[in-house]
This record gives structure tokens, sequence and C-alpha cells, in this order.
């Protein structure tokens, strides 16, 4: 299998990943912005099995793209009365210019887009100017490069994987076969009954994602499994929200276990672990 890289800015991603974060540690106090986020990707379209673009990966862009419109807004209105405030002869580049710039992306400058003297200039030229970025700049892939710093940099973290997904799993148990009659039929293939989703076989490379994530050894016990220092024990790759109560075929979902783990976790348990090993 031929590696795939990505080129790591890290600007400002552990910011927003602590967003994401916060969102889905603390959803009841955000149950608002989390459940528009299933309005506007509703779970029925979400349940494809093994998606590379993960619903992990949809939360992560929708957290992003919102996060960085809200927050470049406030950014430029700020800046403005400042230069007001401080008689300067003009505004100077705005935040989400500073955000293309470090990710190497070309945009439509504010000034460009609005050559007003500075004490013309009014918070809605701002708003205007953020829809013509949406138009004619590319601001998706722009925010496309960010989730996949946040993505990497969260994968690891277990604990949040499941919290995230006992999220969507909740979203799944209320899944019924008429919820698929319009737009969504396809999909209905999908599920086993009500409330559940089918097994589908892992691919080779959510198992490869998973065992290196996990450095080839069980979450909970700590045994090797590479088959380097012993041939007997057996890897098994576990759902960590079970399929039987609302689990996903998803890449976020899975963990290395070994065969006697595996075994004593049951279905009907969900829990992982928070053990890494150091880096030395």
């Amino acid at each position: 299998m031929k590696p795939e890289y990505i080129n790591h800015q890290y600007f400002n991603s552990y910011y927003y990943a602590n967003i994401v974060n916060n969102l889905i540690i603390n959803r009841w106090n955000f149950l608002g912005f989390v459940s528009q986020f299933f309005e506007i990707e509703p779970i029925a379209s979400l349940i494809e099995p093994w998606q590379k673009k993960s619903v992990l990966h949809q939360f992560i862009y929708y957290v992003i793209s919102t996060t960085i419109e809200d927050e470049a807004y406030d950014d430029a209105v700020e800046q403005l009365k400042i230069a007001k405030l401080r008689g300067n002869n003009e505004l100077g580049s705005v935040y989400i210019e500073w955000v293309f710039e470090n990710y190497q992306i070309e945009c439509y400058s504010f000034k460009d887009f609005c050559p007003k003297d500075l004490h013309s200039i009014e918070e809605d030229d701002f708003y205007e100017y953020y829809i013509e970025l949406i138009l004619c700049s590319d601001i998706e892939g722009l925010y496309k490069k960010i989730t996949e710093e946040v993505f990497y940099i969260i994968f690891n973290n277990r604990n949040l994987l499941l919290n995230f997904n006992w999220i969507v799993a909740g979203y799944i148990q209320d899944l019924n076969i008429d919820m698929f009659k319009e737009d969504f039929q396809e999909n209905s293939v999908y599920l086993l009954k009500e409330g559940q989703l089918k097994r589908e076989s892992i691919p080779e490379w959510v198992k490869h994602a998973v065992y290196f994530r996990d450095r080839g050894k069980c979450c909970l016990c700590k045994k090797d499994l590479s088959g380097t220092l012993s041939l007997s024990n057996e890897k098994e790759y576990d759902h960590i929200v079970p399929l039987s109560l609302g689990g996903s075929n998803d890449v976020t979902n899975i963990q290395l276990l070994c065969k006697e783990c595996n075994r004593n976790k049951g279905d009907g348990k969900i829990f992982t672990s928070n053990l890494y090993e150091k880096w030395y």
C-alpha cells in the first residue's frame, strides 16, 4: 500500500481540535450546534460503510467552516474599529487573508474587493466579502486542508472517538426504513433492522490505519499483536460502540484488541483505553 502524506502546517490545528473536542465532550451544552450538523448532513446519508471521508471528517469540516467564518468576521470588525480609533490610513490584510496565505492558497483580497477609504468601510462590507470568497475562491479547499490536519491530531484520541461515535449511535438508533423512502432509498440496504446497521467486512485500509494508530498492541491489555514476539496472540478489530447499540461501520469506531479482551468486552459494552505508550 502506497503511503499518503499531508503537508501539515500546524496553523491553529490544536486550537480547532480543542473546539471539536469541547463540542463532543460537552455535547449537552452545545446540543443545538451538534444537532444542526445532523440536519445539514442527515444521518441517513452518513451510514454508508467505511467512507474515507468519515462522519468525523464531515463534523470537523462543519466546525471549522463555521468557526473560521464567525471569527474572521468578528476579527475584521474589531480590526476596523481599532484602525479608525488610531486614525490609520488603511486597514491592512484581514484575518481570513492570513489564513489563506498560511496554506498557500490564493484568495481575493479585501482591498481589491472593497477599495473604499478606511473611514467609509462598514461592517456589512466584510459580510459581503466572505460571500465573495465562498463564490470566487477556493475556501472549500482551505477548509478541507485544515480538516485533514485536525483529523490527523484527534484520530489518536480514542476517548474522543468513543464519545463522538456514541453521539452518532444516538441518531442511528432512531433510524427506520420509512426515513429512506424518498431521499436515501439506496442506503436502506445498510440497515439490519430499526436502529441497527449490518455488519460489513472491514477493508484493509481501515485495518492498517487502526493497527498503526494503536501501534500493533491490544488497546486494553497492551499485549503485542504484531506477530513479532508471539504467534499465539490473535488480533481482532472491535467496534468501540457495538453495532447492537447503534455503532457505525466507520474507521473512527474501530480499535485493535486481542481475542481475549474482545471476548471479555462483549457486544453490549462500550469502552476503550486511555493508555498510550510514551515515545521514549
